[in-house]
C-alpha cells in the first residue's frame, strides 16, 4: 500500500504507520558543519618542573587562544586545562565564567591551577610535557550589560577572584555556598553546594542569560520560595538545628511517657521535658505536625514534629521536638 492509499483510509495514524514499516525518518538529516577547533597545546621535549616556566609557555598559549576568539568575535566562558607529566599524571580542571575569560583571567586560573597541583603534598614526581587548553563553551560576544541600580560591585570582582583561587588551590569543593532547596524539616530547606563558579551555569550564573529569562526565573525562584512546603514546620525557623538529634522524655502530668497513634492524635498534653538529668515545665506547645514519606520505600520515615516552650533557668527557650518509633529527639533550638 502506498503513503496515499494510508492516508485516505487512516489520515495522519495512517502515514504515521507507513513512515515506521518503512523505516523512514521523522525529518530528514540536516548537514551543519562541525564546530572549530579551537584547543591549544603546548609541548616540551625536557620535562618542566618548576612553575613560572610553565606559567610562561600558558602565556603564550592564551594568547594564541585569544587572538583566535578576537578574530571570530567571540569569548570563552568555560575551558578546559590540561596538564601532564613524563610519568603520565595528570590535571585536568574546567573553569568557568559567566561573564567570559579575557587572557588575564584565564591566565590566573592556570596559574591557580598548576600551582595548587605542583606544589601539594601529593603533587607530581615528574615535570610536565604537555599544556592543553580547550574552550568547551563559546559564544558571540555581545558584552555584559551592568545594571543601573546596584549589582555586582568592585569588592563582588574580588571576593568571586578571591574564592576562585582558593578552588584552584584546594579543589572544587573546598568552598560551599547555602542553596535553598526546600523540605519539611528546618534542616533540609538548605544545603551546601560547591561553590557556583565550578557549576553548571543554567543553575547558578544567571547572569549569562537574556535579561527576559533572568526575570522569569527570578520570579518562579520568589514564588517556590514563597510556596508553602506540605506538612512543613510553620514558621519562625529554629536558630539552631542539632547535626545529631539528642535523646529526651516528654511526659504527661502522671509522669507517662506521651505517644502519638497512627492518626496524629496526642496520648496526653506534654507538661515535663527531660534531657538528660534535668527536667523542664513545658508552658507552651504546639502540633503535632505528621510526616509520613516514602511509605513505600524501604527507607520509609513516620515521625511527628512539635514546638515547645519550656522554663529553664535562663528564662523561656523554645525547642523543636520529634517523636519516631515512640522515641523522642530534640532537634533544634530556637534559642
Amino acid at each position: 500500500l502506498s503513503v496515499e492509499h494510508l492516508f485516505d483510509r487512516f489520515a495522519a495514524t495512517g502515514v504515521a504507520i507507513h513512515r515506521l514499516a518503512t523505516g523512514t525518518d521523522d525529518a530528514s538529516p540536516r548537514a551543519v558543519p562541525p564546530p572549530a577547533d579551537l584547543s591549544v597545546v603546548q609541548t616540551f621535549e625536557e620535562p618542566v618542573g618548576q612553575l613560572d616556566p610553565l606559567i610562561f609557555a600558558a602565556k603564550r598559549l592564551v594568547d594564541e587562544l585569544a587572538a583566535s576568539l578576537q578574530d571570530q568575535s567571540c569569548v570563552c566562558t568555560r575551558i578546559l586545562v590540561e596538564a601532564e607529566t613524563d610519568h603520565a599524571e595528570s590535571t585536568r580542571r574546567v573553569w568557568y565564567r559567566a561573564e567570559g575569560m579575557d587572557a588575564g583571567a584565564l591566565l590566573d586560573r592556570i596559574r591557580w591551577q598548576l600551582d595548587g597541583w605542583i606544589n601539594a603534598d601529593t603533587g607530581p614526581t615528574a615535570g610536565v610535557v604537555l599544556l592543553r587548553l580547550t574552550p568547551t563553551q563559546v559564544r558571540r560576544d555581545s558584552g555584559v550589560q551592568e545594571g543601573f541600580w546596584g549589582g555586582r560591585s568592585r569588592a563582588d570582582e574580588n571576593a568571586v577572584r578571591a574564592v576562585t583561587r582558593v578552588l584552584g588551590l584546594l579543589g572544587s569543593d573546598s568552598v560551599t555556598m547555602a542553596h535553598h532547596r526546600g523540605g519539611r524539616d528546618p534542616w533540609q530547606v538548605y544545603e551546601l553546594v560547591p561553590f557556583p563558579e565550578s557549576r553548571h551555569p543554567k543553575s547558578q550564573h544567571p547572569e549569562s542569560r537574556d535579561p527576559e529569562s533572568r526575570h522569569h526565573e527570578s520570579r518562579d525562584h520568589e514564588s517556590q520560595l514563597a510556596a508553602p512546603w506540605p506538612g512543613s514546620v510553620p514558621l519562625p525557623a529554629p536558630a539552631l538545628t542539632l547535626q545529631d538529634p539528642e535523646s529526651i522524655s516528654v511526659l504527661d502530668v502522671d509522669g507517662r511517657l506521651v505517644s502519638v497513634d497512627g492518626r496524629g492524635l496526642v496520648s496526653a498534653a506534654p507538661t515535663t521535658l527531660v534531657r538528660g538529668s534535668r527536667s523542664y515545665r513545658i508552658t507552651a506547645w504546639a502540633g503535632p505536625w505528621p510526616v509520613d514519606e516514602r511509605w513505600w520505600e524501604a527507607r520509609a520515615r513516620r515521625s511527628a514534629r512539635f514546638q515547645l516552650v519550656v522554663e529553664s533557668p535562663d528564662g523561656p527557650r523554645a525547642c523543636l521536638i520529634e517523636i519516631t518509633a515512640g522515641t523522642w529527639w530534640l532537634t533544634a533550638d530556637y534559642m
